[in-house]
């Protein structure tokens, strides 16, 4: 077994899975609180439907205008994201911080203009 399996099962799966919710309430919001989510007029737009909450997912779907362009871009700032056909795929994990969430969100604005 990885060391990655035996921390999840020391944090426990529900820990787990809630640091990952606070994760992506934390960028959701920080995306709104500096207009970039498409529905304030923003270029990004979360890619599922309905509250994005709501799926319990580690991972979401963010819709952008380039999605090549935006992958570039961050990575170039050592920001990990996987391009998708319209957007970017951004991944919560139990070994994120709230000051990886702060990179993302400062680079998406950056790439913003």
């Amino acid at each position: 077994r990885g060391k990655g399996v035996e921390l999840r099962e020391e944090l426990g799966m529900d820990a787990v899975a809630a640091h990952s919710g606070e994760l992506m309430t934390g960028f959701l919001d920080g995306l709104a609180r500096r207009g970039l989510l498409a529905e304030d007029g923003g270029p990004f737009a979360p890619s599922c439907a309905g509250d994005p909450l709501e799926r319990r997912s580690q991972t979401l779907a963010l819709g952008c205008p380039d999605a090549r362009a935006a992958w570039r871009f961050l990575a170039a700032r050592k920001i990990a994201v996987n391009p998708r056909e319209g957007g970017i795929r951004i991944a919560f994990h139990h070994y994120n911080t709230r000051e990886n969430l702060d990179r993302l969100i400062d680079g998406l604005a950056e790439l913003a203009g």
